[in-house]
């Protein structure tokens, strides 16, 4: 929570900033971006430091809630199924770095379409996997839907 936005200091808030608790359904590990949703409530997307040796470690996860305070116990639901060869790019490279484009919501059905933009770090062509690993992101779009 924070005080409201003043318009003579507009970036003031940022500084009466308090914590309300730990959000559990999310690491935190990497990017994140909190969105209000169109049809009401709020989505959190989360990307994790992902170890494929973790059992039910998942790269990127969502939560959501009808109220801000929702979020602190919210459960995260994976947005991809775990393990390479099913990420976008179908390559070895876990997707990272959520980002959310748009959504569009249908008030007849309740649902919303939540756009993503998310990276990968593949190996790049040639690499002969010696010395550090050339920096070769890519990037996809997916969508993912919330029901309301």
């Amino acid at each position: 929570m924070s005080d409201p936005i003043d318009p003579a200091n507009p970036n003031g808030w940022m500084q009466t900033l308090k914590p309300q608790g730990e959000i559990q359904g999310l690491p935190g590990d990497r990017e994140s971006q909190l969105v209000a949703l169109k049809g009401g409530g709020f989505m959190l997307v989360g990307s994790d430091n992902f170890n494929p040796g973790v059992p039910g470690d998942q790269p990127i996860s969502a939560i959501t809630a009808t109220m801000p305070e929702g979020l602190l116990k919210a459960p995260a639901t994976p947005l991809f199924p775990p393990g390479q060869g099913t990420w976008p790019g179908g390559g070895t490279g876990a997707p990272y770095g959520p980002t959310v484009v748009d959504t569009t919501y249908d008030p007849v059905t309740g649902q919303e379409t939540v756009q993503l933009r998310v990276s990968t770090w593949e190996d790049p062509p040639g690499w002969d996997g010696t010395g550090d690993k050339p920096y070769n992101p890519k990037t996809y779009q997916t969508e993912i839907t919330v029901q309301h």
